[in-house]
């Protein structure tokens, strides 16, 4: 088994392009159109919507874009992502304005990077 995509929310084009695309370095790659019908069959919701695709190397991302006062962030959902430079990283993330958390778990920290709509991130260093 292969996780082939992840779907998440954005307030709008521009933070989502701001972290998937500027941070994270994923190339959008296409958009497209959720109807309300499709919305209502798949997520017993009636909005319609646009939503955009990023994607780099095997990293799929289809971002749904619900305006502001919409939808209800996540707290406790969250997608774990392994990086080469854990430091370099976090550092780009503080430049971009990123929210990190680091939490201190026994002997090891927990590192947690929030986007700008409020869908979490677990950061590792690559073993």
């Amino acid at each position: 088994m292969k996780l082939q995509h992840v779907a998440l929310v954005s307030r709008s084009e521009e933070s989502a392009q701001r972290f998937y695309g500027d941070l994270l370095g994923l190339e959008r790659t296409r958009s497209f159109h959720v109807s309300a019908d499709l919305s209502k069959g798949l997520f017993d919701s009636e909005l319609h919507f646009e939503a955009l695709t990023y994607l780099k190397g095997e990293m799929h991302f289809e971002i749904f874009l619900i305006g502001e006062g919409q939808w209800t962030p996540p707290r406790f959902h969250h997608i774990g992502l392994e990086v080469e430079d854990l430091e370099g990283f976090l550092k780009r993330c503080r430049e971009k304005d990123v929210q990190v958390m680091e939490v201190p778990k026994g002997n090891k920290t927990v590192t947690m990077i929030k986007d700008f709509d409020g869908n979490l991130f677990e950061i590792r260093q690559k073993a």
